[in-house]
C-alpha cells in the first residue's frame, strides 16, 4: 500500500502493517471536527476467511471479549463492524515492541537478558491486567470466566513511554463464546503452554499463571524453557519433565525469586498461585527487598537506550505516524496484535494431540531410516575395498603367478627384494608353516605419517602375514614396526581375506607409549601377545639384500657399527657408517667409542635395529648431558644472528652415545657440536634407539 490514503467506512486505512492466515492489520486514523485526529490499528479478517461462518464467530467471539475489558494493561478495543462485508477491530494504536522484538534489540547492544528491575515491571503490568480479565464480570455480575490461553512474549508489548499491554483475547476461553474448543485440540503456542492446556483439559486462571512462570523463567535466565527438537518432545516435557528451577543452571540466582518460579511452574493447579494478584504480591515484595527500581518511568528509558536510532529516525519526520508503520511492517518478529507467527515452534496450533505424536514418530522413523542407509553405504564402501586386493591376488594365482617357497637351511637367493607399499618391509626368508596359504595382495597403504613430539608407537606382527588398517587407513602388511600415530583412541584391524581374518582392537595410547603386540592363527582364530616372537623379531629386522655369499670379512677397528633405523624414519633403508665429508667442512671421519661401551648384539645373524623415537622421550632418561656450544670463529662470524642445527642422537643398552649424524648442520660448528653430544650419558636401556635433536644458539 502506498503512502496515500485509503477511505475505510469512517477510517483512512494508512499502511498495511502484517498479514497472516487469518487476518490482516492496518495503521489507521479517525478525523472528526475542528482537526480532531486519532491513530489507531484496524485489524480485519482475510477477504478468503469471510465465507467461514464459524471463523466469522470466531472473530466476533474475540471483539466481544476484548471489548469488554477496560484496564490501563491490556489494549483497548474502540469498535467493532462491517464495512462492505469486511468485519473488523479498531483498537488502540501502541509505539512500542514485544517483548520478543525487546531482547533481539538489546541483544545487539549487548544486553543477555534485560535488566531483572525491568523484568519485574513487565510482569507487575501483566499480572495486573490479567488478574482484571480473570475477575471480569457482565452487568449482571456474572463472572465472565475469562482466560488468556495465549500468554506469551509476542503478546506482551511495551511502549516507549513505559507502559505494558497484553494484546490478542483471540483464543481466550469466556462464559459469552459461541465457539468452544474442541475436545482433545490444543489452542495456544507450543513451549507456553500448560500441562491441562497441552492435554486439550479445562482450563482456568491458573493455566495463564503457568505461562507467565515460563516468561519469568526466560527473562531472568536468558534461556529457552521449553524447546525441544519437536512439538511433541515439547509437550512431553511440559506435561511430563520434573519441575526446573533456575538455580539448576545459575547458582547464583536468587532463591526468593527461584521459589516464586518454581511455584508457578508446578504441574498441578493446585500447587501454582491461585490468582494473578497473589504473584503480583510476591513480585512487588521481591522489587522492594532488593531496592529494585521499577515503575513505567524507567522501564521508559530503557525502552529509548535500546531503540534510540527508531526514535530519532522518528523525530526527523512528521508526526503522522509513518515512519512507524514502515518499522513495523519490516519488523523481523512483526506486530503483536494478529498473535500469529510463521515459526513451527510459536505459531498457533489448532491440532489433535495425537497428530503432534504421530508427526514425531514419523519424524523419528525417517531419521532411523537414514541413519541405516548411511551405515549401510558405509559398510559397503569398506566391504569393497578390502575385498578388491584379494581377487586380484587370486587372479594373478590363476595366471600361474606362484609364488617361490624356501626350503629349510637354504641360502638366501641373491635377488632384491620386492617392494609392495609404500610402507611394506621385505618378506623374510623363513621357512613356511605346512599349511602354507597365498600371501594376500597388499592394498595401496597410506603414506607412513612423520612422528611428532607427544605421538604414540605401534608396532604390528602376525602370522599369517595380514594388512593393517589403523582407523581405516590402510598401512601395508604386517610386520608393521614403529607406526608414528596421535595419543588417544584408535581401532586396529588385521585382514586376510583369504584365510577369512578379520582381527579387530580398540585400542588407547598415553602420549609417547609404545605399543607392541603379534598375533598368532591358531584354531581358526588370533591369538593375541604382547612383544614378539624371536621369529617375529627377525620378520620386522630390515633384511639386506645380498647379492652373494662372501665370506666373513672383519671390520676395520676405526669404523663403528652400522646404526639401523625402523621405518618410523620414512620407510627407508638401514643406515651405513657415513664416509669422511670432503673438504671445506672438517668432519671427522671416525670416534673412537668409549671403552665401556658393549660390542652390538646380533639375533639370527643380523645386527639388531635401532628404534626412532620422539627427542623428549629419549631426554626423559639423561644423566649427563654437558651443553654445547659454537666455536669461536663461529659466534664471531654469525654475531647478532640465530644459528639453528638439528643433530640425530643413537644410544646403545648401556646409556651411551654410540652415533651422531647430522640431520640439519650448522656450518663450521658441526664437528665441536657433535663432540660434546658423544660424551652425553643416559640411563640403561631395554634396546638401542634414535632421536633427533634440535639445538637453537641465539648470538649475542
Amino acid at each position: 500500500m502506498g503512502t496515500q490514503p485509503i477511505p475505510f467506512g469512517k477510517y483512512e486505512l494508512i499502511s498495511r502493517l502484517a498479514a497472516g492466515g487469518m487476518a490482516e492489520i492496518f495503521l489507521a486514523r479517525t478525523r472528526s471536527i475542528q482537526g480532531f485526529e486519532k491513530y489507531l490499528v484496524i485489524k480485519k479478517i482475510l477477504q478468503s476467511r469471510t465465507t467461514d461462518p464459524d471463523f466469522v464467530r470466531m472473530f466476533l467471539d474475540e471483539a466481544r471479549v476484548a471489548a469488554t475489558l477496560d484496564h490501563p494493561n491490556i489494549v483497548q478495543i474502540y469498535d467493532v463492524g462491517n464495512f462492505e462485508d469486511e468485519y473488523f477491530i479498531a483498537m488502540e494504536y501502541l509505539r512500542g515492541h514485544n517483548l520478543i522484538e525487546i531482547v533481539r534489540a538489546g541483544a545487539k547492544l549487548g544486553y543477555s537478558k534485560p535488566p531483572l528491575e525491568h523484568v519485574m515491571s513487565v510482569l507487575s503490568g501483566v499480572c495486573a491486567g490479567l488478574h482484571y480479565a480473570h475477575e471480569k464480570r457482565d452487568f449482571q455480575g456474572r463472572p465472565l470466566a475469562i482466560v488468556h490461553r495465549d500468554v506469551t512474549p509476542q503478546n506482551i508489548v511495551i511502549s516507549f513511554d513505559g507502559a505494558v499491554k497484553i494484546v490478542d483475547f483471540g483464543i481466550a476461553k469466556a462464559a459469552t463464546r459461541e465457539v468452544e474448543t474442541l475436545a482433545g485440540t490444543l489452542k495456544g503456542k507450543i513451549g507456553y503452554m500448560s500441562p491441562e492446556q497441552c492435554r486439550g483439559l479445562a482450563v482456568d486462571r491458573r493455566s495463564d499463571l503457568f505461562t507467565v512462570g515460563i516468561i519469568l523463567y526466560e527473562l531472568t535466565t536468558g534461556k529457552r524453557l521449553y524447546h525441544e527438537r519437536s512439538d511433541f518432545e515439547t509437550l512431553k516435557k511440559i506435561i511430563e519433565g520434573p519441575v526446573p528451577s533456575p538455580r539448576d543452571i545459575l547458582p547464583f540466582y536468587p532463591a526468593a525469586l527461584s521459589g516464586i518460579v518454581v511455584r508457578c511452574l508446578q504441574k498441578s493447579p493446585d500447587d501454582r498461585y491461585q490468582t494473578a494478584r497473589e504473584l503480583h504480591a510476591d513480585l512487588d515484595a521481591f522489587s522492594r527487598d532488593n531496592q529494585l527500581v521499577t515503575g513505567t518511568v524507567p522501564l521508559g528509558q530503557f525502552m529509548e537506550r535500546v531503540f534510540a536510532d527508531e526514535l530519532a529516525a522518528s523525530r526527523n519526520t512528521d508526526a503522522s505516524g509513518m515512519v512507524f508503520a514502515s518499522q513495523m511492517a519490516t519488523s523481523a518478529s512483526g506486530p503483536s496484535y494478529l498473535g500469529e507467527s510463521s515459526s513451527r515452534r510459536s505459531g498457533q496450533l489448532e491440532v489433535p494431540l495425537d497428530k503432534a505424536r504421530r508427526k514425531h514418530l514419523l519424524t523419528r522413523a525417517a531419521q532411523l531410516v537414514l541413519a541405516l542407509l548411511l551405515v549401510l553405504s558405509g559398510g559397503l564402501a569398506v566391504w569393497w575395498r578390502t575385498r578388491a586386493a584379494p581377487r586380484a591376488a587370486q587372479a594373478s594365482s590363476v595366471a600361474g603367478a606362484k609364488p617361490a617357497l624356501a626350503q629349510p637351511g637354504a641360502q638366501p637367493i641373491a635377488t632384491a627384494p620386492l617392494v609392495k607399499s609404500a610402507t611394506a618391509l621385505p618378506a623374510p626368508s623363513l621357512p613356511e608353516p605346512k599349511s602354507a596359504q597365498p600371501e594376500p595382495a597388499p592394498v595401496m597403504a597410506r603414506p607412513r605419517p612423520v612422528a611428532r613430539p607427544g605421538d604414540a608407537h605401534i608396532t604390528v606382527a602376525s602370522e599369517p602375514r595380514c594388512e593393517l588398517l589403523v582407523d581405516g587407513e590402510p598401512y601395508g602388511a604386517t610386520p608393521v614396526v614403529d607406526l608414528a600415530v596421535p595419543a588417544g583412541r584408535h581401532t586396529l584391524i588385521l585382514l586376510d581375506s583369504v584365510q577369512g581374518i578379520k582381527e579387530v582392537q580398540k585400542v588407547r595410547l598415553a602420549s609417547g607409549e609404545l605399543w607392541t603386540r603379534s598375533f598368532q592363527l591358531e584354531d581358526g582364530r588370533m591369538v593375541e601377545r604382547k612383544g614378539l616372537s624371536p621369529k617375529m623379531l627377525v620378520e620386522a629386522a630390515p633384511v639386506r639384500p645380498q647379492v652373494a655369499a662372501p665370506a666373513p670379512v672383519k671390520p676395520e677397528p676405526s669404523v663403528r657399527p652400522p646404526a639401523v633405523t625402523g621405518p618410523a624414519s620414512g620407510g627407508a633403508a638401514p643406515e651405513r657408517a657415513i664416509a669422511p665429508p670432503p673438504a671445506p667442512r672438517p668432519r671427522p671421519t671416525t670416534h673412537p667409542a668409549p671403552t665401556s661401551e658393549p660390542a652390538p648384539r646380533t639375533r639370527a645373524g643380523a645386527s639388531e635395529p635401532a628404534r626412532t623415537i620422539a627427542g623428549f622421550v629419549l631426554d626423559a632418561q639423561k644423566l649427563s648431558t654437558p651443553a654445547p656450544h659454537l666455536p669461536e670463529f663461529v659466534m664471531r662470524r654469525q654475531s647478532g644472528g640465530t644459528l639453528v642445527g638439528t643433530y640425530k642422537i643413537c644410544v646403545d643398552e648401556a646409556g651411551h652415545v654410540y652415533d651422531v649424524k647430522t640431520v640439519s648442520s650448522i656450518s663450521g660448528a658441526d664437528a665441536e657440536i657433535m663432540s660434546t653430544l658423544r660424551h652425553w650419558r643416559y640411563r640403561p636401556r631395554s634396546g638401542r634407539v634414535c632421536a633427533a635433536k634440535q639445538f637453537v644458539f641465539k648470538l649475542q
